[in-house]
């Protein structure tokens, strides 16, 4: 969705450089307070930028949006990523 994103005058679009991996928490918050509905296919489960701590770095939360639950995998499967803005 990078494409037309931008909210300047410059001329340019979908040449921001800011995106990112929504944390753990902020995926649970969209399932939370319904925004995640908005999203195309939010029956997904959705990478996020926050490691399983308990595993070292070799793994990352995913939250499966449709019930809001959390899961951790290796960093190798294959889940969906749904990028933000920095804020």
């Amino acid at each position: 969705d990078a494409d037309n994103a931008d909210s300047d005058d410059d001329g340019a679009t979908g040449t921001e450089t800011d995106w990112r991996l929504p944390t753990q928490k902020e995926l649970q918050q969209a399932y939370i307070n319904g925004s995640a509905n908005n999203l195309p296919n939010p029956d997904y489960s959705f990478w996020s930028s926050t490691e399983a701590y308990y595993f070292s770095q070799s793994r990352a939360c995913y939250v499966y949006l449709s019930y809001g639950r959390t899961y951790y995998s290796t960093k190798d499967n294959n889940y969906h990523v749904r990028c933000v803005r920095r804020d």
